[in-house]
């Protein structure tokens, strides 16, 4: 019942949007149309009781690998970042809303990484906090659906803000609500963001006609699209929607410049200043992650696909070099971004043929397409020069491809009012009939082309939709008859069902990280304590299911300084999966507070005790293990210029390396509570001490004792420890992200410019005289 739910609760609210609309209109009509399609495209989920999560991809490693059939093959294994980030980064964002905390730390990988900071986790998105009732099996088609709907509905609305008829509306809803980009990014925080781009071209296009409260609306978008999780996105939703905004100040007639000027700045102000409480612990965060050291490390790392003639093949053919979703995909460039742009061939015929029409309204969108196309498939020189330019430099321009998705979609809803219209009804139908013969023509001839499996029967089988469409038009070129132009939107959408339909295949229940008897065994223990794996044992992140800590990383935000710090330890960060190729250094293991060790069968150890060894994997028990907190041994004075390294070469993990000599004593440490962001810790001791930590120093970390603040220091280059006076005490260790306090301030403060804009607020004065399109 869950899943119907997921589907259903969307659904209605949506219906509910519709029934604002007179009975029979227009706009009451697509918000059905667009509910069935919607519930006809997500039907192998809410049918069979699955959720569109590549879960089989997680039987391939330990502790699953025995659920997986023989022979079997991954229905989707290039979206493999759902199951191992995106759904555990929600799972504990929701089990800390549920708990009345925020969710400021995620625990289970990288010993402790920061979750506030991590746009992906989307702590504020409403998708997040309105999905909270649903369990994390069954949010992502919640979230899913909702985003297919609001893509819908926000290009319909734009493109009849345009002066467009209902169906050219309804065609160019359907080329991105469907779309490529759309759907292989479905599940993905990009789509978060893109969805609402047409929702923020309208409230700038209002703006600009004299509504504050259309200013006010605008921002929330912005503040929206920022919160969804994937700043890229919102970088590359600027380089359409700053030109618009342009266009709507300065050359539309009968704009007052200077009001409208102000009034489109107050939707980035205000946008902005909502998100602080984002915006500024990421920006002090970002420095310090993978991300940033990849960029500066890997040459070459946000290069596009190559600018070559078969890159643009995917315009027309999408599945030319197969689809990963049946396991034939044959180019070096990932597929999402190869075809990312495709939003059909029937929208890409009508938006060449709209810029044959070259009307003075087309003008902005065929100059932005022709500048964008380049950017998100970057010929070489202009990857070498945009590198050195900040912030473009650290972007990966390739999911421009997204805009260029859209504007193709609005160009092809202008070539479609034009058929209606019967303008040059001629040129339609050459230009129709020489694409369907081009693309016939090329599929026959690659069909013979091709040994892999399944790639010639894919081609052809993926493009009779399309190529149907095509024909029609050709049809309806020589024909008035309106039942042929009809058929345009529906043949459209069994084109994008054909191409991406089932690319986020169901996935049963029986799939969702079930809890073997390893698992089990890992648990048993009072926390808090880590787990770790060789290879691809237990992935990092899943463990999140389970409330277990691994210290493995698989987030391109995580912290590293410690990352560095594994490496020197045997972490493996030469592919995309870090991975300890052997077990671990017991030296590491034991610091970090490493109590189980999950392989493969059959792996031994002469320093861990194993404890199980079956078809969902050997485990390993470290008796070692110290506790998150001790006092060590002995401490040593130590130059800190190659801490981790000599860290690693220490004979006992109880030699804790410092900047200074601190007297030691005995004592006892008690932990009186302990969550994700927060510990308590009672402390007896009779002379001064010294308490070492495995808690990694990020910056956000702050110590009190007795209610005030207490100054620590690093220890061992990465981790965190302080000095404890004779008496002990209360000691509070929390975690709160930089700059936090600050941005909620900032945010109040945009909540208070949003009213007042919605107070100033009123009817547009300036009524539209083209819709500047």
């Amino acid at each position: 019942m869950e899943i119907v739910a997921a589907v259903a609760v969307p659904a209605l609210a949506f219906w509910l949007v519709g029934r604002r609309y007179p009975a029979g209109s227009d706009d009451r009509r697509a918000a059905l149309t667009f509910i069935v399609l919607v519930i006809i495209w997500f039907a192998p989920c809410w049918l069979t009781n699955s959720t569109p999560v590549s879960l089989d991809f997680l039987t391939q490693f330990p502790p699953w690998s025995a659920l997986r059939p023989e022979g079997h093959l991954d229905r989707n294994p290039l979206l493999n970042d759902v199951p191992l980030q995106f759904l555990p980064w929600r799972e504990a964002v929701r089990n800390a809303y549920l708990s009345g905390t925020l969710p400021l730390l995620g625990r289970f990988a990288s010993s402790g990484t920061p979750l506030w900071e991590n746009p992906t986790a989307a702590v504020l998105h409403p998708l997040v906090l309105a999905g909270l009732p649903f369990s994390t099996f069954a949010w992502p088609l919640f979230a899913a659906v909702s985003k297919v709907l609001l893509a819908l509905w926000g290009t319909y609305r734009f493109v009849r803000s345009l002066h467009l008829e209902h169906k050219p509306a309804l065609l160019a809803a359907i080329a991105y609500g469907f779309g490529a980009f759309t759907i292989t990014y479905l599940l993905f925080s990009h789509t978060r963001v893109t969805v609402l781009l047409p929702f923020l071209l309208l409230a700038i296009d209002r703006t600009a006609r004299g509504g504050w409260r259309d200013a006010s609306t605008g921002a929330l978008v912005l503040f929206l699209m920022i919160a969804g999780g994937h700043p890229e996105s919102v970088l590359h939703a600027a380089f359409i929607a700053v030109p618009w905004a342009l266009r709507a100040v300065f050359l539309r007639p009968g704009v007052e410049r200077l009001p409208a000027a102000g009034r489109m700045m107050s939707i980035g102000t205000a946008g902005i200043l909502l998100s602080a409480p984002l915006l500024l612990p990421f920006a002090f965060h970002l420095p310090n992650t993978q991300r940033v050291a990849d960029i500066a490390t890997r040459p070459g790392f946000l290069s596009t696909a190559p600018f070559e003639a078969r890159t643009f093949i995917p315009f027309v053919v999408p599945n030319y070099f197969g689809n990963p979703r049946v396991h034939n995909y044959r180019h070096s460039y990932n597929y999402n971004e190869m075809v990312a742009q495709y939003t059909g061939l029937v929208t890409l015929l009508f938006a060449l043929f709209a810029a044959g029409i070259k009307t003075r309204r087309l003008r902005f969108w065929l100059v932005l397409l022709l500048v964008l196309v380049p950017l998100a498939i970057q010929p070489l020189w202009l990857y070498e020069m945009l590198s050195k330019v900040p912030i473009l430099g650290v972007t990966a321009h390739s999911r421009l491809r997204y805009v260029i998705a859209f504007i193709i979609a609005v160009l092809g809803a202008f070539g479609y009012q034009a058929l209606i219209a019967g303008e040059r009804r001629r040129l339609l139908g050459w230009m129709s009939l020489l694409l369907f013969l081009t693309v016939s023509l090329f599929c026959i001839a690659s069909y013979p082309l091709f040994e892999q499996f399944g790639v010639r029967r894919l081609i052809f089988f993926t493009e009779v939709a399309a190529l149907i469409g095509v024909l029609v038009v050709w049809l309806a070129s020589r024909s008035w008859n309106p039942g042929l132009r009809s058929l345009l939107p529906l043949l459209l959408f069994a084109d994008l069902f054909l191409v991406v339909g089932l690319y986020n295949a169901a996935n049963p229940k029986s799939l969702f990280y079930p809890k073997s008897a390893v698992i089990e065994q890992m648990q048993n223990g009072v926390p808090p304590y880590r787990i770790a794996g060789t290879d691809r044992a237990l992935m990092p992140n899943t463990a999140a299911f389970f409330g277990l800590e691994d210290i493995r990383p698989h987030d391109p935000l995580s912290y590293e300084p410690y990352l560095a710090m594994l490496e020197r330890g045997g972490l493996d960060r030469s592919e995309y999966f870090a991975r300890f190729p052997n077990i671990p250094p017991k030296v590491l293991l034991d610091y970090l507070g490493v109590r189980y060790v999950l392989t493969a069968a059959g792996e031994a150890s002469s320093d861990l005790e194993p404890i199980h060894d079956g078809t969902d994997g050997k485990l390993f028990a470290n008796h070692g293990a110290l506790a998150r907190h001790f006092i060590p041994s002995r401490l040593e004075l130590q130059d800190t210029s190659d801490i981790a390294g000599r860290f690693l070469g220490n004979e006992s993990a109880r030699v804790v390396q410092v900047d200074r000599i601190v007297p030691l004593s005995p004592g006892h440490i008690e932990i009186e509570t302990y969550t994700p962001s927060v510990t308590r810790l009672r402390v007896t001791n009779e002379a001064p001490t010294f308490i070492a930590t495995s808690e990694v120093a990020l910056p956000g970390w702050r110590l009190e004792r007795e209610g005030d603040p207490w100054p620590m220091q690093r220890v061992n280059g990465v981790f965190l420890g302080w000095s404890v006076p004779a008496g002990g005490g209360a000691f509070v260790l929390a975690y709160r992200p930089p700059f936090l306090e600050p941005g909620f301030a900032l945010f109040f403060l945009g909540l208070l410019v949003m009213a007042s804009m919605w107070v100033a607020g009123g009817r547009r004065t300036a009524p539209s005289a083209e819709g500047i399109a």
